[in-house]
């Protein structure tokens, strides 16, 4: 089934109407495909007139579009501002999410004051309760360093569920399901690593 594309999505797309009516039963996916791929070496092969062409559709249509595109970028805008998310983070919520959750968690290793106390086995379980006690002895444990292994994982986490969606693995310049399949599954368990590490510490992401 051959699905035809919009007249108004073209247009920000860079194809000419011209190029629209050449086409007898509408302009599809695979045309628009082709049209960047012809595009792709056409702009390799001249890369001064490449770029005083994206200038002129800049301003032949470029500002327009932005300007036409304001209006959604007010409403959501208020929709941050007395919502607390815009309906952009909806359609896509687990890669906004993951998205944001990078960006905090990241922040959150840069500048946090504060963290667990993590401990690996019994032996240090029992030192540090006697150093709960005011006992005098001293352990030589780097809880920062611990939290902040922590906190790397689960950013690597929730980069890779973003990375897992794009994954496109080719051989010999075609696509390679098996290839793919195989880095889709290291992936996803780089993820749940990271999740298992986010649901155990939870509570524990504070400044």
């Amino acid at each position: 089934m051959k699905v035809t594309l919009g007249k108004k999505f073209l247009k920000q797309m860079n194809v000419s109407d011209k190029e629209v009516e050449e086409k007898q039963n509408g302009f599809s996916l695979e045309d628009l495909k082709k049209k960047w791929a012809a595009e792709k070496r056409w702009n390799k092969k001249h890369p001064i007139l490449a770029n005083i062409k994206y200038a002129w559709w800049k301003v032949r249509y470029g500002i327009w579009i932005t300007l036409d595109d304001m209006k959604y970028t007010i409403k959501w805008g208020f929709q941050r501002m007395f919502r607390g998310y815009d309906d952009p983070m909806v359609w896509s919520y687990w890669s906004e999410n993951a998205k944001l959750n990078i960006k905090i968690i990241k922040h959150l290793r840069k500048i946090h004051c504060g963290y667990p106390i993590i401990l690996l086995n019994k032996k240090e379980e029992k030192q540090w309760n006697l150093r709960w006690n005011k006992d005098s002895k001293k352990l030589d444990i780097n809880y920062n360093k611990r939290w902040n292994d922590i906190l790397d994982k689960m950013i690597k986490g929730w980069e890779a569920i973003l990375k897992e969606d794009n994954v496109f693995l080719k051989t010999k310049e075609k696509y390679d399901h098996t290839k793919s399949e195989i880095k889709r599954k290291e992936l996803l368990k780089i993820f749940n690593d990271g999740m298992i590490l986010y649901t155990r510490w939870y509570r524990s992401l504070w400044d």
